[in-house]
């Protein structure tokens, strides 16, 4: 298996430059994850990105992973995709980013050839047809593993009618479960995977969805939803087996941490989209600020909590764990790798009050959340 040591994407030039080919040694450094910065006009909510972009370039951060929807993207026509890459890569420039692709840059079969030629050069060590999409590499003794849950099969490709959309699933999980073992036997002590579904939902936009895909009307209840659990299972038994310190992800526009056998998910939909209400509950969920529900009551929501297995009891939470913390507003998670542990700091800025898309006016990102993740 080959295996990548190249720098981020410089967006300002979009080049990958080589970094020093060392062996895999400790090392403390520090990088930001964020995702979902999808808006209107150009495709991209720019004054809120800018305003988180302005704070991870005044930071310490080597590095910035991305979790997809950048852009809105189209469903009908394939020229705007590649535009509104285009503005948002300005927007992100003065960062040196590593790209996930989410459900708004796959919203057609063209979007395959636009992101790539949006990012080229990404690694081409996953497998055969992912080049750029499912990839890795590492930096000093920490292991990187991107994987795209938003695959399209192109079929033959003089014949576009055969393309097929197969998003919302981690497909490769062969490659995955590989990719991770081999960061350990390289002495890897810290691993981290990102992709853009959440496997365990945590806001009403996507309850029904994400990787566990119980709640679509032609699935619920059928043999069809428990197939994308049982799916979605696996992928969280490779990563709970490897040890695997955190998934990052996003498509729910929040934030919000939580442990799962041993493993962290931590979403970070929050760099502009419109901001989704957490999970609908019958008790709050703490001290970070909450927005009122649009689609659905905790009456209503609690089959879905039935077929994901979520405790939705007196004194739980609604999610996957009840050591469950999470909230509405715009920012993004720094995390500082050390030898035997990671600090994860979530720095934000909320909405404006009646807006889901708005920061507050003149407000200052602030650390809304802090926890060590221990080796």
């Amino acid at each position: 298996m080959r295996h990548s040591r190249l720098a981020a994407t410089s967006l300002a030039g979009i080049l990958l430059a080589a970094a020093p080919c060392l062996p895999l040694g400790a090392e403390d450094f520090s990088f930001a994850v964020f995702c979902d910065s999808r808006g209107e006009k150009s495709g991209v909510n720019e004054p809120v990105l800018r305003l988180l972009v302005d704070h991870i370039a005044a930071s310490s951060a080597a590095f910035t992973v991305f979790p997809g929807d950048m852009v809105s993207g189209s469903g009908k026509d394939p020229e705007v995709l590649p535009r509104e890459l285009a503005r948002w890569k300005e927007i992100m420039a003065p960062l040196k980013v590593w790209p996930v692709t989410g459900n708004h840059e796959m919203r057609r079969a063209e979007g395959v050839a636009a992101y790539r030629q949006a990012f080229p050069g990404l690694p081409a060590n996953g497998p055969k047809g992912e080049e750029g999409f499912t990839y890795s590499f590492d930096r000093g003794d920490s292991h990187f593993a991107v994987v795209n849950t938003e695959h399209w099969d192109l079929g033959d490709p003089a014949d576009p009618k055969d393309d097929k959309s197969m998003t919302h699933q981690v497909w490769d999980l062969d490659w995955l479960r590989a990719d991770l073992e081999a960061a350990r036997r390289r002495g890897a002590r810290h691993l981290f995977v990102f992709g853009h579904q959440p496997a365990f939902p945590v806001a009403e936009g996507h309850l029904i969805s994400a990787l566990p895909n119980v709640g679509w009307k032609r699935f619920f209840w059928s043999r069809s939803d428990r197939k994308y659990l049982r799916l979605r299972d696996a992928f969280w038994k490779i990563l709970a087996d490897n040890r695997v310190a955190a998934y990052f992800c996003g498509d729910d526009h929040a934030y919000g941490r939580q442990s799962i056998q041993g493993v962290y998910q931590i979403v970070t939909g929050t760099a502009g989209a419109p901001l989704y209400a957490l999970a609908p509950c019958h008790e709050p969920k703490g001290g970070l600020p909450q927005l009122p529900h649009e689609w659905l009551t905790f009456g209503a929501a609690k089959r879905y909590y039935k077929a994901l297995g979520y405790p939705h009891g007196k004194g739980d939470k609604c999610q996957a764990s009840n050591d469950f913390v999470g909230g509405n507003f715009f920012g993004y998670s720094v995390l500082e790798v050390h030898a035997d542990s990671v600090a994860v700091k979530t720095w934000g800025v909320p909405a404006r009050q009646g807006s889901r898309v708005a920061a507050e006016p003149g407000a200052a990102l602030r650390v809304f959340d802090e926890f060590v993740i221990k080796d």
